[in-house]
């Protein structure tokens, strides 16, 4: 017993088990991380939890024009070309029917609900389609602003019976284009 060698520790060894961990453990926490995350970061992730498909990504380019109505103002601007492949992918989507309904919505204030939906509406008025632009933001609404409306009646007047329909759908700058507010 006494005259064994003395024990050294196997360099090798922990060298493996050191560069295993140095690769496990951050590997772990992003994949714990990601088990936990419940925000929406993906596409994919909207793929994943609906049956809804994603029909266009529109970028922000305020830099660039700062109105709401960009597809009236420059329809042949490398901008409008997200919400004309949106519309086109509408159509698809809808086949074409007689008269579809489109919602625009969205969880939180200040997201482009009301600047997509005009710009969208827009697309479909460009290519001589009869497009009526209804607006249901009863607190916070754009359109008076944006179009500078002569006459305060809208939806919620046509809803509680003081107007008629004619009386609350407004024209814009562009014929085939209405408005209810």
């Amino acid at each position: 017993m006494f005259g064994e060698a003395p024990v050294e520790p196997k360099k090798n060894i922990i060298y493996a088990i050191v560069l295993l961990l140095e690769l496990a453990i951050p590997e772990g926490m992003m994949l714990i991380g990601d088990m936990f995350n419940t925000k929406v970061t993906s596409e994919e992730d909207i793929e994943n939890i609906t049956n809804y498909p994603i029909i266009g990504h529109v970028f922000n380019n305020q830099s660039e024009y700062s109105g709401a109505t960009y597809m009236l103002d420059q329809p042949n601007s490398p901008g409008s070309e997200p919400y004309r492949a949106i519309r086109t992918k509408i159509s698809l989507i809808t086949k074409e029917k007689e008269n579809p309904v489109i919602a625009v919505t969205s969880t939180f204030p200040k997201e482009g609900k009301s600047y997509n939906a005009i710009n969208i509406a827009s697309s479909f008025a460009l290519i001589r389609k009869r497009t009526v632009l209804v607006d249901l933001d009863f607190r916070n609404s754009k359109m008076y602003e944006t179009f500078a409306f002569k006459s305060d009646l809208g939806v919620v007047n046509y809803i509680i019976g003081k107007s008629t329909l004619e009386e609350i759908i407004q024209d814009t700058k562009h014929p085939d284009l209405k408005i209810i507010p």
